[in-house]
């Protein structure tokens, strides 16, 4: 089953495992535990996760609208989507269903903490 969750330290180690093929990372971060410690106060960072296991991360960005501009005023931003090349194709995180998956899952979470 999936689920998201906040970013915590305690998953360090899992997230510095995560990484996407060649080909594909120019379409995301790389290494996220950097990325991680550069992050702006209105920058959340997220994991994807699947039966107790990280395979992803993306960061919710709070203030994507007034950032980028082209989008409608009370959207949320999701940027920096990453699910790990071990786990692409399986039918999870990135994964078939997965979009409407992590929408759900999104919204439940954000609205429980925002």
């Amino acid at each position: 089953m999936i689920s998201i969750e906040k970013y915590s330290e305690k998953r360090k180690t899992e997230i510095d495992l995560l990484g996407v093929r060649p080909e594909q990372a120019a379409f995301t971060v790389s290494q996220i535990s950097d990325f991680i410690a550069s992050l702006q106060e209105h920058e959340h960072p997220h994991l994807i996760i699947d039966n107790g296991q990280v395979v992803g991360f993306f960061l919710l960005d709070l203030l994507y609208t007034e950032t980028y501009g082209f989008s409608d005023s009370k959207a949320l931003g999701i940027r920096a989507l990453l699910v790990g090349h071990h786990y692409q194709g399986q039918g999870g995180a990135g994964y078939r269903n997965s979009g409407n998956q992590l929408i759900t899952c999104l919204r439940g979470s954000i609205l429980s903490r925002f």
